[in-house]
């Protein structure tokens, strides 16, 4: 079992043994388990290769992104999405276009990880996605990781691409265990932009965190399979078998941790509506994020609210317990299996 974190070191612990370009630069790089714990001993056994920075995103980006323009393989982490705004020139208007602007003959290997979204007791000006701009921008590849196994295929995907990649990976997962077996590369190999993690009877389409709290709400019906789908690349529509699929259900649930309004799958929840499909919507309200838990425990839609609607329109209601504190604020320390089962042994 790898937790979300471990899953991110296990990448870049490949990462730079495969390739003598590659670097990281990060606020905090070569610190033993720095960088929210993702680098492990990495900073020892790789000496120079994971460089500290200042808290100077515009200058580190924009030196990472310099460096990759000469082939070197680079990838730079921001703690925060906010922090990240502080780079956005260099992210949006020089990675994103820089290869559109030279005929396709500049590709660049840059990725940028983002650390984003819920936390608790982090209130408003720290715990923001900003899916809506960062999955509108064209030129970038957008991957947002749901589990410890989504986190190795996509961060490896992002750094082996040749085009400028955002991995967004959301603090509330970082505890979360999966099974990931690092050689076996068809484990590895991801396809498209979404991926089925289930077949059922009502569609379910989440990402990131969401991906979690579905598993939970399918857990409440022990007689009823929903067809669960990981949106887990941001700036491609869903593909052509999926929405077909969907289509013959007629029925689907959106999950969306992260966008009070707008965002990635408000677009696709408008290709579906536009083909007949049922649409309903669960998000967080058009409001910043309260810092108070007695707030907070009603801001963010959880697995019973997805199970509430569930319900309705399987036309079983349920009665639920209230959730306990930890459930509301302490992320969770959930196992999941291979076949995206939360394990419960």
């Amino acid at each position: 079992m790898y937790s979300f974190t471990q899953a991110i070191e296990l990448t870049i612990e490949a990462a730079l043994e495969q390739d003598p370009s590659f670097k990281v630069f990060a606020l905090g790089a070569d610190y033993k388990n720095g960088v929210d714990g993702t680098h492990g001993d990495l900073p020892e056994r790789f000496p120079g290769r994971l460089v500290d920075t200042p808290a100077s995103e515009s200058t580190i980006t924009g030196m990472g992104f310099g460096r990759s323009l000469s082939g070197l393989t680079t990838l730079v982490h921001h703690g925060r999405a906010e922090f990240a705004l502080f780079a956005a020139d260099q992210i949006f208007t020089q990675a994103a276009k820089w290869n559109y602007q030279f005929g396709g003959n500049q590709p660049a290997p840059f990725t940028v990880r983002i650390a984003l979204g819920r936390q608790w007791g982090n209130g408003p000006q720290h715990t923001a996605s900003f899916m809506q701009l960062l999955s509108s921008v064209p030129g970038l590849e957008v991957y947002l990781a749901s589990s410890p196994v989504m986190a190795h295929k996509l961060l490896k995907k992002a750094i082996s691409s040749s085009s400028p990649s955002l991995f967004l990976e959301p603090r509330w997962l970082y505890k979360t265990q999966q099974e990931i077996e690092p050689k076996d590369e068809a484990q590895e190999a991801i396809e498209g932009a979404a991926e089925v993690l289930h077949g059922g009877d009502v569609a379910i389409l989440t990402y990131g965190e969401g991906v979690v709290e579905a598993l939970k709400a399918s857990d409440l019906f022990p007689n009823d399979s929903f067809y669960l789908i990981d949106f887990h690349s941001l700036h491609i529509g869903l593909p052509e078998g999926i929405i077909a699929k969907i289509r013959s259900i007629g029925r689907c649930v959106i999950f969306d941790s992260y966008c009070t309004s707008g965002g990635p799958l408000v677009e696709v929840a408008l290709g579906l509506a536009q083909r007949g499909v049922q649409i309903d919507i669960i998000r967080p309200p058009h409001v910043p994020v309260p810092t108070a838990t007695s707030l907070s425990s009603s801001y963010y839609p959880n697995h019973q609210d997805l199970a509430r609607c569930l319900a309705a329109a399987l036309g079983a209601p349920l009665a639920f317990s209230e959730l306990a504190f930890e459930e509301l604020h302490l992320p969770p320390t959930l196992r999941l299996s291979k076949t995206w089962k939360i394990d419960r042994s």
